[in-house]
């Protein structure tokens, strides 16, 4: 079949194609499902295979059931609105799924709060992906607005008791995935035109991972929280999850009617003054709350770019960001896959011990050093290795110039 040619224009997402993930909402409350049926901390691995199971099967369903539907479907929008009602009515019907509600109508108003809010928020997330890249997506402002609207209805109605901040979180849970999972697609199908790859597999490919993820997703998270146990498992001091006590913050101030509203407000204005000198609310927003050891290494990797960008022309600027980008791409994805090789050896070999690293503390204690020679050693040592990595992100963001010259 001869293939239409598409100018380059069309490789960003139209929004028929945001509407068209609409379909991945049921897949959103499948995962969610899986994960957060998971997330009662102290469940077993029995519960957690069936609960992930039955996503397997829905998931698969939907995948099948959307692979032989004729593409008109998807062009006119009967497909994802189809698709989302038959979510919906499976939402209000069948208890269990969405939070712990035993009054249909109750189920019926949180699955129209998801249609509600999915329908903008997806649309939104696959759009601004489209358009800018994944790393702009506002998943958490969209998120919290999420939470703070339907807790707002949920105080409201009076529903304000334990099962209705579960609920309310479900709700969140479920408009988060379904605009994530968008703004992913987004990504993968431009990707994927620019490459050459037929849009039918990469869905697929979507398919399959969104399901197998949150299995694996849900069983990492509840062994870290046992691993912690002792300070505290997720929101203690060493897995603190800023983000997940910042929704929590939400439902409890709007469903206990404690909420710093004047706070909020105040948040709001400064974002307003921000906007107005031209600066990115998202990523100004985020430094404000998360930790600042947090956030050290993405002021470093901001000043590394400046440093690395400033005398050089628009074309050199760009290959050198591009570089860094890959090079820290590549350090992130490493970091990753040396944590799980640690936390296997911690498992197999160490039997349940974490890793210590090597006691220089103790070494210089035990040769007399005092408390504050030792953390200036600690301090020196750090910084050393700080400067490893900044001084490797330079040399692989420069290499190119070097060789030429």
């Amino acid at each position: 079949m001869k293939r239409r040619r598409i100018d380059s224009a069309s490789a960003v997402p139209s929004p028929g194609i945001a509407a068209a993930t609409g379909l991945l909402v049921g897949l959103g409350v499948v995962t969610s499902y899986s994960a957060t049926a998971a997330l009662s901390l102290d469940s077993t691995f029995p519960p957690l295979f069936f609960d992930h199971l039955t996503g397997l099967v829905l998931g698969g369903l939907a995948a099948a059931a959307a692979y032989h539907l004729p593409p008109t479907w998807l062009r006119r929008g009967a497909l994802p609105f189809w698709a989302g009602t038959v979510v919906l009515l499976v939402l209000t019907l069948v208890p269990g799924i969405l939070g712990y509600m035993d009054v249909w109508w109750v189920r019926a108003i949180a699955s129209g709060l998801i249609a509600i809010f999915a329908f903008f928020f997806v649309t939104v997330s696959s759009r601004i992906v489209g358009l800018v890249g994944v790393t702009s997506n506002p998943t958490s402002g969209m998120t919290i607005a999420t939470l703070i609207g339907t807790s707002a209805i949920f105080a409201a109605l009076g529903w304000t008791d334990d099962l209705g901040k579960a609920t309310a979180l479900m709700v969140g849970t479920v408009v988060c995935i379904a605009a994530s999972i968008a703004g992913d697609t987004s990504q993968d199908l431009k990707t994927g035109f620019v490459l050459g790859a037929t849009p039918r597999r990469q869905q697929i490919g979507e398919l399959i991972g969104v399901i197998t993820s949150a299995g694996m997703v849900a069983l990492a998270v509840i062994v870290l929280h046992h691993g912690e146990a002792a300070t505290g498992g997720l929101g203690g001091s060493e897995l603190p999850a800023p983000q997940a006590v910042l929704m929590k913050l939400v439902v409890d101030g709007v469903l206990d009617h404690n909420l710093p509203w004047h706070l909020i407000l105040i948040g709001a204005a400064i974002a307003g003054v921000v906007a107005l000198l031209r600066i990115p609310v998202l990523p100004f927003a985020v430094g404000v709350y998360l930790p600042m050891y947090t956030m050290a290494a993405v002021f470093l990797g901001g000043f590394m770019r400046w440093w690395l960008s400033r005398g050089t022309d628009k074309d050199e600027s760009e290959r050198r960001r591009e570089q860094g980008v890959l090079v820290g791409s590549g350090m992130v994805g490493g970091e990753g896959l040396t944590g799980v090789l640690f936390a296997v050896w911690v498992v197999t070999i160490n039997r349940g011990e974490r890793i210590v690293g090597y006691p220089v503390g103790d070494w210089l204690t035990g040769l007399g050093w005092s408390s504050t020679g030792v953390a200036i050693v600690d301090g020196v040592l750090a910084a050393a290795a700080i400067g490893v990595i900044l001084g490797l992100i330079a040399l692989f963001a420069r290499r190119q110039t070097t060789a030429r010259g």
